[in-house]
C-alpha cells in the first residue's frame, strides 16, 4: 500500500531547519504556529541602491521585539536594529521577517558569521556594527556605539554597551548610501 505524506523531500532535521529560518516565501503560513504571516512591498524605487519599504505582519513575532513603523504586529526593513547583550558578546539583528539574526561576538573578535544564514557577516568597526550581506553586497550600519569605558588595548575599541541600536544607513560597495537619520 502506498501512502502520500506532506514534505516528502524535507524529513526530520532538514524540515525543522527550513521552518526555523522562517524567511517569508510562498505560502504565508508560519509552520510552527499555523498563523498567517503576510509580507508586502509598499514601494520600491530602483536606484543605485534599491529603496523598498517591505513590511511583514506576523502575529507570532517574538514578544520582546519592538513594533515597526506600521504598528503592532508589523515589522519592516526601516525599523531594523541591533540588540546587544552580555557586554557585547551576544548580538541579535532584528529582521524584516519578524525574527532575529543571532551572532556571537566574543571579546577580542571583530567579526562573526551566522551559521543559519551564512551570507551574513557581522563586523565590528570602531564606532558601529555592520551587517554585511555577501550575496547583495549591501552593508547595514547600526547606530554609533558610544561608551564611557576606555578602549580595549588589544582592539583599540571601547567595550560594547548593552542596549538597542537602530539602523543608521545602508551602504553598497561603491559607498552609495540610504540614510535613516541616525
Amino acid at each position: 500500500m502506498f501512502f502520500q505524506y506532506g514534505f516528502p523531500e524535507k524529513k526530520g532535521i532538514n524540515r525543522y531547519i527550513q521552518a526555523g529560518k522562517k524567511w517569508v516565501k510562498g505560502d504565508p503560513i508560519d509552520v510552527f504556529s499555523g498563523q498567517v504571516v503576510e509580507q508586502r512591498t509598499d514601494f520600491s524605487l530602483g536606484q543605485t541602491i534599491e529603496l523598498a519599504f517591505v513590511r511583514t505582519w506576523a502575529r507570532t513575532k517574538e514578544s520582546d521585539r519592538t513594533h515597526g513603523l506600521c504598528g503592532q504586529y508589523w515589522v519592516d526593513n526601516f525599523s531594523e536594529y541591533a540588540e546587544i547583550s552580555q557586554h557585547g558578546q551576544h548580538i541579535r539583528i532584528a529582521t524584516q521577517e519578524g525574527t532575529y539574526l543571532r551572532f556571537g561576538l566574543p571579546v577580542g573578535t571583530l567579526q562573526s558569521f551566522n551559521p543559519d544564514h551564512p551570507q551574513y557577516t557581522l563586523i565590528r568597526e570602531s564606532s558601529a556594527l555592520v551587517l554585511y550581506n555577501r550575496d547583495t553586497g549591501l552593508r547595514k550600519i547600526f547606530a554609533s556605539l558610544t561608551s564611557q569605558t576606555a578602549p580595549d588595548i588589544a582592539l583599540g575599541y571601547p567595550a560594547l554597551t548593552d542596549g538597542i541600536f537602530p539602523i543608521c544607513y545602508w551602504q553598497d560597495e561603491f559607498e552609495n548610501r540610504v540614510e535613516f537619520g541616525c
